[in-house]
């Protein structure tokens, strides 16, 4: 009998083992969408023929359509397991690049936009935790994690940059090429998705209607706990910051009439320094602690208002896009810290049996915000040129962290001692 156990727990090493191999090759190919962000302005102006106001707007479509879809999502999710919500966001995002590929109407590129919402509830609520899952309990769990996702997140920075110059030289060549790769890497993804191992709640099967009550429950604690809600806020109003800034920067290089291939070249460069930077997250957070999500705040709100005074006053073109540029990596190595400290501060605040709810939870939140400054977004680029939108934005986002900053205040930050049982309830242990 001994020796069976035996052999049942080095089988269950192995699995773990395997899922935390597999893990980085994953991020690589399905955590985001390769070869497409480079090109999706250029692709959806110049060949599908949509307005800068309408590209804005799909953002939007995004937005609510996730948050219409997360809370089932996320009661699907606890009952299937987060390996199964991998292949099924992985599935959806490849017919979604289809409706973007063969799509002759913008309602092509909406529906592709909700099926990419409903990729991406799945993948969001089920890319952390499944690794957390895998990782064997111990006083270094947490430590662990840390370790594998920001080791993770770096070689998906490394392909990003690699992907996103290759998708601008491959566009001047055929502007479906990248499409094509990008629905390639999905089922990339789908498949190395399939090889993982499910550990999460194997002792018994969860009722969707039991996963709905959980996903209930945590909602009532997260409007009761003060440093919950300020953390999702801070988190919330980051998100929609950088979600904008993937489709503003890249108009803004189009109006300059920056070419394809140059265009894939600095935001390739925008991946690596994203990359540099989450290697060094933990040492950004360790510098400024309580401070961390308030300096990011600010860096973006700022660099935006930079960014449109630079792209308006008139001096060589040389001079004002180097400029530009270095303004873009300050926001892009924001994000690349902004992304670990994201999965770190969540995993850190709950215990790994509610984390699906409390990342669905926060998407929603992400989503909200993302909506919101989506839509105030488009309606700045239809009075006014990408220029002076970059300056309007950035003071929208400034009065916005501001207030999100004075909200912090008391909430979040505390030491441990500060906070009430009511803010400590789910903590991790």
């Amino acid at each position: 009998m001994e020796e069976l156990q035996k052999i049942l727990i080095k089988k269950e090493a192995q699995k773990r083992k395997k899922n935390m191999k597999l893990y980085p090759l994953y991020m690589m190919f399905g955590y985001d969408l390769m070869f497409y962000y480079a090109i999706n302005v250029l692709f959806l102006s110049q060949v599908k023929h949509v307005s800068d106001a309408n590209i804005m707007l799909l953002s939007s479509i995004y937005a609510i359509s996730s948050i219409i879809i997360i809370l089932p999502i996320s009661a699907i999710t606890s009952k299937i397991g987060t390996r199964k919500a991998l292949i099924y966001g992985n599935l959806l995002n490849i017919f979604s690049t289809l409706c973007y590929i063969a799509g002759n109407s913008y309602i092509f590129f909406i529906l592709g936009q909700v099926l990419s919402a409903l990729a991406f509830g799945f993948i969001n609520i089920s890319v952390s935790p499944i690794l957390k899952e895998s990782i064997p309990q111990s006083t270094e769990k947490n430590k662990i994690f840390d370790k594998i996702y920001s080791n993770a997140y770096s070689k998906y920075c490394i392909f990003a940059a690699i992907s996103t110059i290759a998708s601008g030289y491959l566009y001047n060549v055929d502007p479906y090429i990248p499409m094509f790769l990008c629905m390639l890497c999905s089922v990339m993804a789908f498949i190395i998705a399939s090889q993982m191992e499910q550990f999460k709640k194997e002792e018994k099967e969860v009722l969707l209607k039991e996963s709905m009550a959980e996903l209930k429950n945590v909602v009532v604690f997260a409007t009761k706990s003060k440093r919950l809600k300020a953390l999702l806020f801070s988190l919330g109003l980051i998100w929609g910051m950088l979600a904008t800034f993937t489709t503003y920067s890249t108009t803004l290089l189009k109006n300059m009439e920056i070419s394809a291939q140059y265009i894939g070249l600095i935001l390739a460069t925008l991946e690596i320094i994203k990359g540099i930077c989450s290697k060094r997250a933990n040492n950004f957070h360790k510098l400024n602690r309580n401070t961390s999500i308030t300096k990011i705040l600010y860096i973006i709100s700022i660099s935006y208002i930079l960014i449109g005074i630079m792209a308006n006053i008139q001096i060589p073109f040389m001079y004002k896009i180097g400029a530009i540029i270095a303004i873009f990596i300050v926001i892009r190595g924001m994000n690349g810290i902004y992304t670990i400290l994201y999965s770190k501060y969540l995993n850190n605040f709950m215990r790994t049996s509610i984390l699906p709810s409390i990342y669905s939870l926060q998407s929603i939140i992400d989503e909200i915000f993302r909506c919101i400054i989506a839509g105030i977004a488009s309606g700045i680029l239809n009075f006014t040129n990408i220029y002076s939108a970059m300056i309007i934005i950035g003071i929208v986002f400034l009065i916005f962290s501001s207030i999100i900053i004075g909200y912090m205040r008391d909430r979040l930050g505390l030491n441990p001692l500060e906070y009430d049982k009511t803010d400590t309830k789910y903590a991790s242990k």
